[in-house]
């Protein structure tokens, strides 16, 4: 099987390393980039000796470490802003979560927004991505501006959703046509033309049943650790 190379985006934590190794060994999907929390560097170092890893810190901020210093930075000219005029458009509303106050002025917002562009326009045509993983739909600037790119350039991506019922939907898009709000309205329109009766699995008529007694039985994993 033909090696595919992959960026994983914010996948900071731990297990994320063991999907990779999975999808290594099982289909051949090797991480060359790979951003996150520096706190699982050294793992995922450990594990993908040849990965440039990039703090998730200096991506938000466009900084250039010297692991980069063979990418060449795109420079933005008109026909540039004019193809990603869109995605200028949400990454500038984007920067409130690292600028709450307001102290950036909106031309030091719209160099910032330039700069991660051009990086990782840069970062993309050096390394050649095939994929791009997300552990979620990209919320923040670089890994939407990354996404944007990838779209552009008919990149693979692959992101996922945790459902309100425990299951995780794949999809590999969430602006145009968003997958799972169309199959849930598929499902709606199906189930509502009949009797209003759906059959479900058993899983998710346990978890039901669980949600709908008491909160001890129906409670998240993650409060579980408070309450023993």
């Amino acid at each position: 099987m033909e090696n595919m190379n992959a960026f994983y985006i914010n996948t900071k934590q731990k297990y994320w390393i063991e999907v990779a190794k999975l999808l290594r060994n099982n289909m051949s999907i090797t991480p060359s980039i790979w951003v996150a929390d520096p706190k699982i560097k050294n793992n995922v170092v450990e594990e993908f000796p040849n990965v440039l890893f990039y703090n998730q810190l200096f991506a938000t901020r466009g900084i250039i470490t010297n692991d980069l210093s063979n990418v060449e930075l795109f420079a933005i000219d008109y026909k540039t802003q004019y193809e990603y005029n869109e995605t200028q458009s949400v990454v500038l509303s984007m920067i409130d979560a690292i600028d709450p106050q307001s102290v950036l002025s909106y031309n030091e917002r719209i160099n910032l927004y330039y700069k991660i562009l051009g990086l990782w326009l840069g970062i993309i045509d050096y390394y050649k991505p095939q994929l791009v993983i997300y552990p979620h739909t990209p919320h923040k600037i670089y890994d939407f501006i990354i996404y944007s790119i990838c779209k552009k350039q008919q990149i693979k991506t692959i992101m996922f959703e945790i459902t309100p019922l425990g299951r995780i939907f794949l999809q590999n898009d969430f602006t145009n046509d968003y997958p799972i709000l169309m199959r849930y309205n598929e499902l709606k329109i199906k189930y509502l033309s009949k009797d209003g009766k759906i059959e479900l699995s058993s899983d998710i008529e346990k978890l039901l049943t669980n949600i709908q007694g008491s909160y001890e039985k129906g409670m998240p994993f993650f409060m579980k650790k408070y309450y023993k």
